[in-house]
């Protein structure tokens, strides 16, 4: 399911793999779901270090998602 994204959102994409790796990256175009094509993300190996870095980049009044690949499920992370 897709979620409404929008220019200084952020993203943290977590990877289904044994050992996690979080990709942590702003939302550069609205409606943005992955970093394909848009920005290069932060990579860092646990859940808490990618969500003090998300809190340091999203834009004021804007939100955090994340996305775990282990389940392709979204949330929302409350600052």
């Amino acid at each position: 399911m897709a979620i409404e994204t929008a220019v200084g959102d952020v993203l943290i994409l977590s990877t289904d793999r044994a050992s996690h790796l979080y990709a942590v990256g702003r939302v550069t175009v609205d409606g943005q779901q992955t970093f394909v094509e848009s920005s290069h993300p932060i990579y860092v190996s646990d859940r808490v270090t990618a969500a003090a870095i998300a809190k340091a980049m999203v834009t004021p009044d804007r939100r955090i998602f994340i996305r775990d690949f282990t389940d392709s499920e979204w949330s929302e992370v409350l600052r």
